[in-house]
């Protein structure tokens, strides 16, 4: 699997590919996961949560409030 530091820098690589500031995406992701806007480092939590449970939280339809 990827470490923390594979994990962080892809998720920033994706954002510059689609011309999205990491900071936004961060701070999305963040949301999504942590009901937060901020929170360890993305890589560090991605692999303490586990790359297939971020997916499948990431990818779900969302929840209706």
């Amino acid at each position: 699997g990827m470490d923390a530091l594979a994990i962080h820098n892809s998720v920033f690589e994706f954002s510059k590919s689609k011309h999205v500031p990491p900071a936004q995406l961060f701070g999305e992701i963040y949301q999504d996961l942590l009901s937060k806007s901020m929170g360890p480092k993305i890589g560090r939590l991605v692999e303490i949560l586990g790359v297939q449970r971020v997916r499948g939280a990431l990818l779900a339809p969302p929840v209706e409030p």
